[in-house]
């Protein structure tokens, strides 16, 4: 093999080698490009999940509301005329009124603290989530532009046999030099 098939030889190695890599940033890309779409599918069905799970509880809650608010009625007027024997009509509806208030004020305070505490732990966990994404993509850029790792070789051991016909090894020094 003259110097020129030899170079020709060399070029074509690094050109395989070139083409593998590029099929394997090819397939990193692909599998990339799968996830992301994987990922955007699973977000929007997750969204719809919650979705119907909202829509049914408020729809259960709007169906229960003519309800209550008759039975807050019949309840409240019946507070105010049994309190009406020592209090008086007016004040008795007045301090009926003053407690349904009251109650509608915890109630709506407590719902607006468990919507808002859904609302943070939902942000949270899709921030965990988009800093566990962003993380992988740094590491996995930071592995493509970093060198590629050198072949761990362990040395060998120098050899301290003679050889068969006697003769010193090219390992071993010869007897005769300090």
């Amino acid at each position: 093999m003259d110097g020129h098939e030899h170079a020709r030889a060399e070029m074509d190695g690094r050109s395989s080698r070139m083409g593998g890599l590029l099929a394997d940033l090819g397939k990193l890309a692909r599998a990339t490009g799968a996830l992301i779409r994987d990922h955007a599918i699973l977000a929007r069905e997750e969204a719809r999940q919650t979705g119907k799970r909202t829509a049914i509880d408020v729809s259960m809650g709007v169906v229960a509301l003519p309800f209550a608010l008759t039975a807050l009625i019949m309840l409240s007027v019946a507070l105010a005329v049994g309190l009406s024997r020592w209090l008086g009509v007016g004040w008795a509806f007045f301090v009926v009124g003053l407690l349904d208030l009251a109650i509608a004020g915890l109630l709506g305070l407590y719902a607006a603290l468990r919507l808002r505490q859904e609302r943070e732990r939902t942000m949270a966990l899709t921030r965990e989530e988009l800093e566990r994404d962003r993380q992988m993509a740094r590491n996995l850029f930071r592995r493509l532009a970093a060198p590629p790792p050198r072949a761990q070789l362990r040395p060998h051991e120098p050899l301290t046999r003679r050889a068969p016909g006697g003769e010193i090894h090219a390992a071993e020094p010869p007897a005769d030099l300090p």
